[in-house]
């Protein structure tokens, strides 16, 4: 079972709440952030679970070093967090700290929210105190209303020589179900029919100019289970610690990826344990690597590097928290 840590936060969460948000969430455009790379290869590095929970306690330090020490190594074009950036009934100040942080390592980054970050405050509270940061780094967008769509959907395109060089898609995959019904594969939700549509208009449009992409969100597709089956082992590598926990159905996300012909890659976080990468139908269905010290899990912490060559060949590895690296 995945573990669900809430310790003394939620007998305390009373005393800490404070009035309404001064920030009200608005849906935005649908553009696409361009970035014209300088040189025909990308390099983005993920790190999974921060669970971010005091700030200025020894785990939350450990892995704000983490984070520096593994930017510096690898200087990646892109920093994506994704999800659970945070577990905490101090939620708002631990983004805030962390937007400040990020900035300060002057790299593009991004984000997207998992299924504990909202466990204490609303996302109203939460990007309003990312909004509290003069941001020239971050790269989010709430992206369109989509119903039941989250916050959180948009892409980054990126371009070299004045042509398309490959995009990167970011979705929300929300969190528990309202209310838990026991259908399905789990307890979380899934992508919406809005979200599925949404991407499906992107990547028609990606095939038709022949450009790659890959996806970054929170919780597994329904897929990869598969990757647990005995006949599967072959197709998969790296580490796997414990379950699956993905989205409670299929949503028919996979088989648009599928469909397109041009979408190569999904990376998520979610199951601490887990980070291996299994190829089915020929998409890469991968886990990060959990980064959080303040998180469940007793790997080695660290961050999943994906690039791009100028082939436009995708490759991916794990970087660990004593700089090595793993397949």
């Amino acid at each position: 079972m995945k573990l669900k840590i809430y310790s003394v936060f939620a007998l305390l969460s009373t005393l800490l709440l404070t009035k309404g948000p001064s920030f009200t969430i608005s849906y935005t455009d649908d553009d696409p952030f361009v970035v014209n790379l300088t040189k025909p290869s990308l390099k983005v590095v993920q790190f999974a679970d921060l669970h971010l929970t005091y700030g200025f306690d020894k785990l939350d330090k450990l892995t704000y070093k983490l984070i520096n020490d593994i930017v510096k190594e690898t200087t990646p074009d892109l920093v994506v967090f994704t999800g659970d950036q945070t577990l905490s009934i101090t939620a708002p100040s631990r983004y805030k700290e962390l937007t400040s942080f990020m900035e300060s390592l002057n790299t593009p980054w991004t984000f997207i929210f998992g299924n504990h970050d909202n466990d204490f405050h609303s996302f109203d509270r939460v990007l309003g105190a990312v909004s509290k940061v003069d941001t020239k780094n971050l790269m989010f967008k709430v992206g369109p209303a989509l119903n039941d769509g989250g916050y959180g959907n948009f892409s980054i395109n990126y371009y070299y020589d004045g042509l398309p060089f490959y995009n990167l898609y970011f979705l929300d995959s929300k969190t528990e179900q309202k209310t838990f019904k026991p259908t399905g594969v789990s307890k979380y939700t899934h992508f919406s029919a809005d979200q599925v549509n949404w991407f499906r208009s992107k990547v028609n449009a990606d095939k038709i100019n022949n450009v790659k992409s890959t996806i970054y969100t929170h919780i597994p597709l329904v897929q990869y289970l598969n990757a647990l089956e005995e006949s599967e082992k072959p197709n998969v590598s790296g580490f796997q610690g414990e379950g699956v926990y993905p989205q409670n159905i299929d949503s028919g996300f996979f088989q648009t990826m599928v469909d397109s012909g041009v979408s190569e890659a999904m990376f998520v976080g979610h199951d601490h344990m887990n980070s291996f990468v299994y190829t089915h139908q020929g998409i890469k269905l991968g886990y990060g690597r959990i980064s959080g010290y303040n998180a469940y899990g007793t790997i080695m912490r660290g961050a999943r590097v994906v690039e791009i060559d100028n082939t436009k060949t995708l490759n991916t590895y794990i970087i660990l928290e004593d700089l090595s690296y793993e397949s």
